[in-house]
């Protein structure tokens, strides 16, 4: 039967009479799903949406703290960095990180007197050092790893009841999990 593994983990966890289990079988067995939906979902009630990877840099964090940093932010703008260069982590064949410390290396940007005994090659080695690789190990620790994403609407109790309790992943794998 297909809802078995179900009963198991509902006996084992729930205190039910045997007349409460009967009537919530009856409901897993004899479920009422409405045709407008059942078009929709067809007799597996589920139905997948691939989740087109453009999308995904409306919610990758790191795509968003990358092109929002200051010096990340004019680098995507003067290198035409995509999400696509960014998820690749390349561009042209060329890996961003070098792409981006060889930009960073070249600006002109004339740090005069505001710290003197220091030449600009020096400064920029401390910022790149110091603020630049930190936030760039920040960024790659945090992209999105998955590219395969699929949005899916069901409507079967299995899914239903075995997905998260919201106590973290383990809670939607481990069918038994407390």
């Amino acid at each position: 039967m297909y809802y078995d593994k179900l009963y198991q983990i509902i006996r084992k966890h729930w205190d039910l009479t045997p007349d409460s289990f009967k009537k919530l079988e009856n409901i897993f067995e004899n479920q009422f799903i409405d045709p407008v939906y059942k078009k929709i979902v067809g007799d597996s009630l589920k139905k997948e949406f691939k989740i087109e990877p453009e999308i995904f840099s409306q919610f990758d964090r790191a795509w968003l703290m990358f092109k929002s940093d200051v010096y990340a932010g004019n680098f995507v703008k003067d290198k035409n960095i995509t999400y696509t260069d960014f998820i690749n982590w390349k561009k042209d064949n060329i890996k961003l990180y070098k792409l981006f410390k060889n930009w960073f290396f070249n600006l002109d940007v004339k740090v005069g007197p505001i710290i003197p005994n220091f030449s600009e090659k020096e400064i920029k080695e401390h910022l790149w050092n110091t603020i630049i690789e930190p936030f760039l190990s920040d960024v790659i620790k945090n992209r999105l790893k998955v590219f395969d994403l699929k949005l899916v609407l069901t409507l079967d109790f299995y899914d239903w009841f075995t997905s998260s309790t919201g106590n973290g992943w383990h809670t939607c794998l481990a069918l038994d999990g407390s």
